[in-house]
């Protein structure tokens, strides 16, 4: 007759009891590990998007600063209602809004390759039913017939920033020290308007460059948005083109000479 080991004897499995707390316990910690996982991607996701934002709009505004720094006080004939033009009668190329700003500059926009000036449009586009709108830039060449008359074409227009919430734009007059919300360019042709003593900070027409620009941006998540702020001064406050020519090239030998310090 075979006898059993007293080792075996003793032996027995787990009661459904235990086998109910091992599988409940063992939930519980994949919960909690998908929990701090899915935390962890949220966060990594976050802190990317926001990286990305910043990098984003440092490049704009960095264009930005730049071409507006190299401004160039071009001057066009003025064109009257039935199409003419008088040559003797010129108009500054600027014009600067509270969430808009056109000028000539010296600084092309992405492509370095193209020589020469350019006329660059700086303004908001409304996205619909969002409370956000995308930074759009246009640009062309001065040297394109009716440049400054002619709407851009699609292919003119660059997306620069989606998901902006907030873009203020203020010119400084040096002359006053004061900073307006506008800076419209006067037109000789016509009389200036009257003075109204209500309103000091009224933009009155002008007829030369701002001596600087500030910005204000914030772009990004509602939650998180970046904040940019730039103050841009403008090199060229020439009245004719030789004059802001020689202020330009001066500006341009400065910046060469900052560089060469840096190295």
């Amino acid at each position: 007759m075979t006898t059993l080991s007293p080792n075996l004897t003793c032996r027995r499995g787990f009661t459904l009891l235990e086998l109910l707390i091992t599988i409940t316990l063992l939930g519980v910690v994949m919960v909690i590990l998908a929990q701090a996982t899915t935390l962890s991607i949220q966060t990594w996701e976050k802190g990317t998007a926001s990286q990305l934002a910043n990098q984003q709009t440092s490049v704009v505004t960095d264009m930005l600063s730049q071409q507006l720094r190299s401004a160039y006080p071009l001057q066009i004939p003025i064109t009257k209602e039935d199409g003419s033009k008088n040559p003797s009668k010129k108009i500054l190329v600027f014009d600067g809004g509270p969430e808009s700003v056109a000028f000539v500059t010296t600084k092309p926009l992405g492509n370095e390759s193209q020589a020469g000036l350019h006329l660059v449009v700086y303004y908001l586009e409304r996205k619909k039913n969002a409370p956000t709108s995308h930074l759009i830039a246009a640009y062309r060449s001065v040297y394109h017939r009716q440049f400054y008359e002619t709407p851009f074409t699609d292919e003119e227009k660059t997306r620069l920033l989606s998901e902006v919430t907030t873009m203020k734009i203020e010119y400084y007059d040096g002359e006053s020290g004061t900073w307006f919300p506008e800076w419209i360019i006067k037109d000789p042709t016509q009389p200036l308007p009257p003075e109204d003593p209500n309103e000091l900070l009224a933009p009155l027409p002008k007829t030369t460059l701002p001596s600087a620009v500030k910005l204000h941006l914030e772009h990004g998540p509602q939650s998180s948005p970046t904040l940019s702020e730039l103050l841009i001064p403008i090199i060229a406050q020439g009245k004719d083109d030789k004059t802001a020519a020689s202020q330009q090239k001066a500006g341009d030998d400065d910046d060469d000479d900052d560089d060469d310090d840096d190295d």
